[in-house]
């Protein structure tokens, strides 16, 4: 993913939960994949309907 696409992610919060520590922002490997779970579709006319 791209650095700037993040930012704007957090800035939206819509992309992956974050820790900031100091000025660095860091990802845990479950929160990457949990979001990756949630916008993960079986076909297009699923996507974008709410995962629980």
């Amino acid at each position: 993913m791209n650095t700037k696409t993040l930012a704007n992610w957090r800035s939206l919060g819509s992309g992956p939960r974050f820790t900031r520590i100091g000025n660095r922002i860091l990802y845990s490997l479950s929160a990457v994949m949990d979001y990756e779970e949630r916008r993960d579709y079986g076909s297009t006319k699923d996507y974008g309907k709410e995962k629980n």
